[in-house]
């Protein structure tokens, strides 16, 4: 899980640190409840929670751009998503309102927070579906474009040299969740190391070999196995460049006009055909995918595989964004209403790192459930 799923809205970003879930900002504890349909508080089919100090991402679930022939003539088309009631929290307190039909959008440091509270108050976990941890092993060469591997920290911290495929400065990450202070980046051994000296032994980092040359990247939406939805995510200016252009930077109507910074609209049947090839050589059921292009010569790679419920929610049509909020409902366990093994399969449940669950168990130690509050 790379940190790069949620990115900034309404800017340029460095690459390095579009990889990293935005620092938490915003105010209000109460939940603020939405029905796409009928307003504050409606009765509503589904219901989605937004766990997030970020506003602009249950911004997203509300009114999002659905109107492709509007973007062209340069009419930013808003709609509301049927059926669905969106619920805000703003994550600064723990969130017990969670019926066991309700989806759920979280950032992973959050639900690690938000299940030690839980244990703590001897309540059950909020449990979701995840991609295989072990999906950077499963990937084919081809489809990888790279030399992966996945090595605990106790192992790093032994090693004199990088194993020779991996080069001098592979990227590295924390493979099951986000660790403060631990960003995905480029290092080289002595860096990794240092990095890695406050890491549980079991902690299991995912290390990847740099691809040079990439110049755009698109996102999909795997849902059940299939592409369900597509999405430009960013442009490399220039090509290989740690600096780039989101989709959210752009407006929508220049998206794919000739310029010097512009997708190409072709792209989106070719991520799509990568991304369940992948979901296949997976066994990935639920998925948001990261594809980057280079040169027309060079085979499109998967560069990352992400749970979709911390998933940025990019700007898919209303085919797209009602099956990314069916896909996150599906990924809660424990729910006779979403999709499990009637539905072909399903995910295994998301494990958070040792180091991750260290660092954000004690977020909400202090807090006391609701029902036990004095008023």
């Amino acid at each position: 899980m790379s940190g790069r799923d949620t990115v900034r809205r309404g800017k340029t970003v460095n690459l390095t640190a579009a990889r990293n879930l935005p620092g938490e900002s915003g105010a209000g504890r109460k939940a603020m409840h939405m029905d796409a349909e009928h307003g504050p508080m409606a009765a509503a089919r589904q219901t989605l929670h937004v766990i997030s100090p970020l506003s602009w991402i249950a911004d997203a679930f509300e009114k999002p751009f659905i109107d492709e022939s509007a973007h062209r003539a340069n009419i930013l088309a808003e709609t509301d998503i049927p059926g669905w009631r969106i619920v805000r929290h703003c994550a600064l307190e723990p969130v017990e309102d969670i019926a066991g039909e309700d989806a759920v959008w979280i950032a992973p440091e959050i639900l690690a927070s938000l299940n030690a509270w839980r244990q703590q108050q001897s309540l059950v976990p909020l449990l979701l579906r995840a991609p295989s941890a072990r999906w950077p092993e499963r990937l084919s060469g081809k489809s990888a474009g790279r030399s992966m591997l996945i090595a605990t920290a106790g192992l790093i911290r032994a090693w004199h040299a990088f194993p020779h495929s991996l080069g001098m400065q592979p990227w590295t990450q924390l493979g099951n969740g986000r660790a403060d202070g631990f960003n995905a980046a480029r290092r080289d051994l002595a860096a990794l190391q240092l990095a890695l000296s406050g890491a549980p032994a079991n902690s299991r980092i995912v290390l990847s070999e740099h691809v040079p040359g990439i110049r755009e990247e698109w996102n999909i939406l795997v849902h059940r196995g299939t592409a369900a939805a597509a999405s430009p995510y960013c442009l490399h200016a220039p090509p290989d460049s740690h600096t780039v252009v989101t989709v959210f930077d752009l407006s929508q109507d220049v998206l794919f006009t000739a310029s010097p910074a512009h997708f190409h609209h072709r792209y989106r049947t070719i991520a799509s055909r990568i991304a369940e090839q992948a979901a296949a050589e997976t066994g990935t059921h639920d998925a948001s995918m990261i594809i980057a292009f280079r040169n027309d010569e060079d085979a499109p790679i998967v560069l990352e595989i992400d749970p979709v419920w911390c998933a940025t929610p990019y700007p898919y049509d209303a085919t797209g964004m009602l099956a990314f909020m069916q896909a996150i409902a599906d990924g809660r366990a424990g729910s006779s209403a979403h999709c499990s093994d009637s539905c072909g399969g399903s995910d295994p449940l998301f494990e958070p790192d040792p180091w991750m669950a260290a660092q954000y168990a004690k977020r909400y130690l202090h807090f006391r459930p609701a029902s036990h509050r004095v008023t």
